[in-house]
């Protein structure tokens, strides 16, 4: 176990490396000024996702830290799968992101083609992969793993990907459907991350589920993690929304900071609940009903 505790403080901090270079990575291609004219996924629904994608590798990469250095308050120490987890989500939403930047980049081709910043954003993209690919693999574990459930994974990725080529862009004109759109980023993101998590790092009943129960999580309420949630969802909405308010040089009415900070609010709240939906299980926030008890020997 100590063995095991120090690799997951060091994949912590790897893990949470990679959430700053991505997030960095996510400002210099929206704000840089070699790449802001050229990037076509600045708008929804890739922005949706990538936005989104942001938030939830800070956030995971939160958890790993925390669980990894303060085990026995927040987390189940004879249980590190759901630390892994966290870790390894971390670098599926980033090979998520990218993928998606790259349906946006074959679908408006002639805005970075031949562009003077094309080799800066191909290069972008390629470290990205790189990084999270050398991440991913310390988040891993010994067992070996189906293939069936890679392939299960792969259908849910790719089958995303298909729908997002074939978006209607022009949805975003009017704002119930930019709303839905933005939404549909959320689900865009977390569906195949939770597929990839879950394939990567499986579920296995290990002969100590008979014995001891499934303790996932230490929480007084199981409604509690999810109202923290839609709380930490709507605290970001509220940052997004003074970020974006300091950016622009007109002063916003009163009428216009209360509707447009209800949605900035409203979709952060949502986005955070979507996420749970997903993920919420699968890193030991919500009690599992098939015994996902790992013996700590399996998992390196």
């Amino acid at each position: 176990m100590p063995n095991m505790q120090r690799g997951l403080r060091r994949n912590s901090v790897l893990v949470a490396t990679l959430a700053v270079f991505f997030w960095w990575a996510f400002e210099f291609a929206k704000h840089g000024s070699m790449l802001r004219h050229i990037i076509p996924f600045g708008e929804d629904p890739y922005d949706a996702v990538s936005s989104y994608a942001v938030i939830a590798a800070f956030l995971l990469s939160l958890i790993s830290l925390l669980r990894s250095y303060l085990p026995r308050r927040l987390g189940d120490p004879e249980q590190p799968i759901y630390t892994l987890r966290a870790q390894a989500a971390v670098p599926f939403c980033v090979f998520v992101t990218v993928s998606v930047e790259l349906v946006a980049m074959a679908r408006h081709a002639p805005m970075w083609l031949g562009a003077a910043g094309m080799i800066s954003l191909l290069t972008l993209e390629l470290s990205l992969i790189l990084f999270a690919a050398l991440v991913l693999a310390f988040a891993r574990e010994k067992t070996v793993r189906g293939y069936s459930s890679f392939v299960g994974a792969a259908s849910v990725w790719l089958g995303m990907l298909a729908v997002l080529a074939v978006y209607p862009e022009h949805l975003i004109v009017g704002l119930i459907g930019h709303l839905l759109t933005v939404l549909c980023g959320a689900i865009f993101l977390f569906a195949p991350v939770s597929a990839l998590v879950k394939a990567w790092l499986p579920e296995v009943r290990s002969s100590a589920a008979s014995i001891r129960p499934n303790r996932p999580f230490p929480m007084r309420s199981k409604y509690l993690p999810l109202a923290l949630a839609a709380s930490t969802g709507l605290a970001i909405g509220a940052l997004a929304y003074v970020a974006e308010v300091n950016e622009d040089s007109s002063a916003p009415s009163l009428r216009q900071i209360l509707f447009v900070g209800g949605v900035f609010i409203g979709l952060g709240a949502s986005g955070l609940i979507i996420g749970f939906s997903f993920l919420g299980r699968l890193l030991g926030f919500v009690a599992s009903t098939n015994g996902d008890v790992i013996d700590a020997d399996s998992r390196s």
